[in-house]
């Protein structure tokens, strides 16, 4: 019995997502991160705070985005999003990256930062039939 519920086990937690390292994710797949303001107004400041390691925007248009391509530091199983509206008011959220980003996949991982929260999108690499 003790067999049949920890194959169930690994097979939901395989199915289910990434399976994550303990701690950060030190080594993963090439990673694209991408501050998306999704508000009408402007954003003055914005970043995403991983530990130590940061990728800041600065200045958000309405609808504007800013990317890191390549992203080689750790990624942690947290994100703390900061940013400053266009009124200089100070603004921060933590988000979690479990069961949305796969350390092992190759992708973009897209925080939108909207009027009310912050939302969190990772969508993997497709390879065009072109570049196979």
């Amino acid at each position: 019995m003790k067999r049949l519920v920890s194959a169930c086990v690994l097979i939901l937690a395989t199915g289910c997502g990434a399976e994550w390292p303990k701690g950060a994710a030190k080594k993963h797949a090439d990673a694209h991160l991408v501050i998306h303001n999704a508000n009408d107004t402007e954003i003055d400041d914005a970043g995403v705070y991983m530990g130590k390691y940061r990728f800041t925007a600065g200045v958000l248009v309405s609808h504007a985005t800013k990317t890191n391509a390549g992203w080689a530091n750790p990624i942690t199983t947290n994100a703390v999003l900061r940013w400053r509206d266009s009124k200089a008011v100070k603004k921060e959220e933590t988000v979690s990256l479990v069961g949305i980003y796969n350390p092992g996949v190759k992708g973009v991982l897209t925080f939108a930062i909207g009027p009310t929260n912050v939302t969190v999108h990772f969508n993997k690499w497709v390879q065009s039939e072109a570049n196979r």
